[in-house]
Parts: C-alpha cells; sequence; structure tokens
C-alpha cells in the first residue's frame, strides 16, 4: 500500500507522525506527505504518481479530491491504463 496524503499546510498533515510509524511497522505500507498550495500543484503530483507508478492498471486507486478537481484527475488516470473499477474517487 502507498499512501500520498496532500495537504494544503505547508508543514504537512497532522497525522504525518502517525503515518510515518505505520510506514516504520508495516512491510509493503509506504507514505509520502506532499504539501499541495494550488490546484495545478496537484495536477503535478497526480502526473507524477502516474509516472513513478507505471504498474498501476494492476493495483485499485483509492483517492479523496477537492470536488473541482476529481473529473479532469478522472480522465487523467483512466488515460494511464487504469480500469475503471479499480478507480475510486470521493470529494473531501
Amino acid at each position: 500500500m502507498r499512501l500520498y496524503w496532500l495537504s494544503p499546510d505547508e508543514h504537512g498533515h497532522y497525522l504525518s507522525n502517525y503515518c510515518r510509524a505505520w510506514e516504520d511497522a508495516l512491510d509493503n505500507f509506504s507514505y509520502r506527505p506532499v504539501s499541495l498550495t494550488s490546484v495545478r500543484l496537484m495536477d503535478a503530483v497526480i502526473a507524477q504518481i502516474l509516472k513513478t507508478h507505471a504498474d498501476l492498471e494492476t493495483y485499485d486507486l483509492y483517492m479523496t479530491l477537492p470536488r473541482g478537481s476529481i473529473e479532469r484527475s478522472r480522465k487523467r488516470i483512466l488515460e494511464q491504463g487504469i480500469p475503471e473499477q479499480q478507480l475510486f474517487i470521493d470529494s473531501i
């Protein structure tokens, strides 16, 4: 499991220490905090995740995004070949 936690706070999410503890304790878990200050940066982060993990079509992908960026993100992810039945997006 890979957790990318996007936070509008430049100092990270308030649960970062908790997630780092999971990363230390669990063999197949990685945590990457991402400071997010604009929607454009979110597009860049999603693009980087898709580039870094080229095999995402073999995984289920769960995302919680701002309502205004869901459709754009969904389209970009599906264009990468990830089956729609493996993509779950909710809004914050």
